[in-house]
C-alpha cells in the first residue's frame, strides 16, 4: 500500500500518528485493509537449528553472516568477553565452531572476497581465511564496513579527527545547576570523518575523506554498500558535540538530566566506482618517497537529506538500509509511529515521496505490537526482493510473548509475517538487543539467525518454493 506524502521527513511522523488517534485499533477501524489481508510468503521453512548453546552475549555483541559460494552459511559473532566466534553451517548441520580471537571495539563485518576467501573485521582485528587455508589474524585494523565492486575491495570507517587533520570545533555544555544557568566551552576537538580506504601492504590506506571541511563529526552506525551498476552508496549522520543538562532540587525531591543539542544531519553520497578510482589513482604508492609527494586523499561531499534525523533514524543505519539488487537504489525501514514500520527509498539523491506500510499495530495480527527498534533488519537479494526481520510482541502482565518474524516483499507486494521462533525479553520487559542476522545469496535463499529465549543462537533456512 502506498500513501502520498509531501515533505516525507518532516511530515511522515505526524501523518502516521494521526492514523493512531482514538482508542480503536487500525484493524477495528478498517484502516489499511490490504495489510490485514496479506498472506504468508510462499517459502519453505527449514527446521530450527541450534548454532551455539547458551552463548554469553551483551548489548554490545554483534552478529554478521553470509552465504559463501559453496552454499555454506558463515556466522560471526562477538560475545560478552569480546571474543569473535565463527560458526559454519551446511544444510541443517553445523560443520564447525571456532573462536578466532579477542578484539577491542564494536564493529563487525564479513565478506567473501575473492571467491573462497573469508574476511572478517572485528574491532581492532581482521581475520582472513584463504580458500583451503587457516585463519590469519591481522592486528591494528581500522576497517568497519567492507565494500566490494567487482574484483576491487574497499572499506569504510570513522577516522579520528586528529589523525586525519579534521577541522577543529568547540562544543558547549549549558544548563541549569540548581537555580543558576551556566554555560561553558568544552575542550576543542578535531571533527571525526567517514573515510574510504583501499587495502595495502601497510593496512587500509585512506583514499577519500567525506566532508573534510565541515566541522561536524561523522557518527558510528553508518551504511555503506554498492550496486550492480558500479556505484557506491553511503548514508551517515554528522553532528557536533554540544550538550545540555539540568540538576535541580526542591525539598526532598530533585531532577537531573542531560542530552545532545548539536545540529544533526543525515547525509547521503552516491559516487561511481570508476570515477572514484580515476581521482585517487593519479599517483601510485610506489611513487612516493624522499622528494616525492604521497598520495593525497580525495574529497567527497555528502548532501543533507533532511534538517534533522536523530529522532527518526536509530543509530544502526547499517541494519536499517540495504541496496535494492534490481534497481540499485537504497531502501530502508523506518518506525514512523508507535508500532508502524514503513519501507522508505532514496532515488537520485532524494527521498521517494511515498512509502510502503510493512506492518502496524494489530496488523496483520490482532494484538500484535511491533515496537522493538534494535532487532529490525532489512536485506535485498539480486532480484530486488526485500527481506525483513521484526519482533512481534504480545504484552503480558509479568512477561511478554516475543517472536522473531520474517517479511518478504516481491514486486510491490509485502507478505504477512512468518513466525520463525521465540525470543526472551525477560520479566517486566526491557529492550531486545540486535542479536540477529540475515544471510541472503544470489538465488534468493535466506538463512535467518537470532537468539532465542533459552539464550541459544539458532537459525532457519527460508527457501523459495520451486
Amino acid at each position: 500500500m502506498r500513501k502520498n506524502l509531501q515533505g516525507y521527513i518532516t511530515a511522515s511522523t505526524a501523518i502516521l500518528m494521526a492514523f493512531c488517534v482514538g482508542c480503536a485499533s487500525m484493524a477495528e477501524r478498517g484502516l489499511l485493509p490490504d495489510v490485514k489481508a496479506r498472506q504468508l510468503p510462499a517459502v519453505n521453512l527449514g527446521p530450527e537449528i541450534i548454532l551455539q548453546e547458551e552463548v554469553k552475549l551483551n548489548d554490545d555483541s554483534r552478529f554478521s553472516s553470509l552465504i559463501s559460494k559453496d552454499g555454506h552459511v558463515h556466522l560471526f559473532l562477538t560475545d560478552k568477553k569480546k571474543q569473535t566466534h565463527h560458526i559454519e553451517i551446511s544444510g541443517n548441520e553445523v560443520l564447525n565452531r571456532e573462536m578466532l580471537g579477542v578484539a577491542d571495539g564494536f564493529s563487525l563485518d564479513a565478506i567473501e572476497h575473492p571467491s573462497g576467501t573469508l574476511r572478517v573485521v572485528a574491532g581492532d582485528k581482521m581475520f582472513i581465511r584463504p580458500e583451503g587455508g587457516k585463519w590469519q589474524e591481522i592486528k591494528g585494523n581500522k576497517c568497519q564496513r567492507f565494500i566490494a565492486v567487482g574484483e576491487d575491495l574497499l572499506c569504510a570507517f570513522i577516522a579520528k579527527g586528529e589523525e586525519i587533520g579534521g577541522p577543529k570545533r568547540t562544543d558547549w555544555i549549558a544548563g541549569w545547576f540548581i537555580l543558576i544557568p551556566v554555560a561553558f566551552p568544552l575542550p576543542s576537538v578535531h571533527a571525526d570523518k567517514l573515510v574510504l580506504a583501499q587495502e595495502s601492504e601497510d593496512g587500509w590506506a585512506i583514499r577519500a575523506v567525506f566532508d573534510p571541511e565541515t566541522k561536524l563529526s561523522a557518527r558510528p552506525g553508518f551504511f555503506a554498500g554498492s550496486d550492480q551498476h558500479g556505484s557506491l552508496h553511503f548514508l551517515y549522520c554528522a553532528s557536533g558535540g554540544s550538550k545540555w543538562f539540568i540538576l535541580a532540587f526542591g525539598g526532598y525531591s530533585g531532577v537531573a538530566g542531560s542530552g545532545d543539542v548539536s545540529k544533526t544531519e543525515l547525509r547521503y553520497v552516491r559516487v561511481q566506482h570508476d570515477q572514484f578510482l580515476e581521482r585517487v589513482t593519479g599517483l601510485d604508492d610506489s611513487e612516493s618517497g624522499p622528494g616525492k609527494p604521497s598520495r593525497l586523499p580525495s574529497s567527497i561531499q555528502g548532501l543533507p537529506l533532511a534538517k534533522s534525523e536523530q529522532d527518526i533514524f536509530p543509530k544502526r543505519l547499517d541494519r536499517l538500509f540495504t541496496i535494492n539488487g534490481a534497481s540499485g537504489d537504497p531502501e530502508g525501514l523506518n518506525r514512523a509511529s508507535q508500532g508502524m514500520w514503513v519501507q522508505i527509498k532514496i532515488t537520485d539523491g532524494q527521498w521517494v515521496p511515498h512509502y510502503d506500510v510493512v506492518t502496524a499495530v494489530d496488523l496483520p495480527d490482532s494484538g500484535a505490537r511491533w515496537n522493538e527498534d534494535e532487532p529490525a533488519l532489512i536485506k535485498s537479494d539480486r532480484n530486488g526482493n526485500t527481506h525483513v526481520l521484526l519482533v512481534k510482541v504480545r504484552a503480558g502482565f509479568w512477561r511478554s510473548s516475543n517472536e522473531m518474524c520474517y517479511f518478504l516483499k516481491t514486486g510491490n507486494h509485502w507478505t504477512a509475517p512468518l513466525i520463525l521462533g521465540d525470543l526472551d525479553r525477560g520479566i517486566l520487559g526491557g529492550n531486545i538487543p540486535s542479536h540477529n542476522s540475515l544471510a541472503v545469496d544470489e538465488t534468493g535463499k535466506v538463512f535467518a539467525i537470532w537468539e532465542n529465549k533459552s539464550h541459544s543462537v539458532v537459525g532457519r533456512w527460508i527457501l523459495p518454493q520451486k
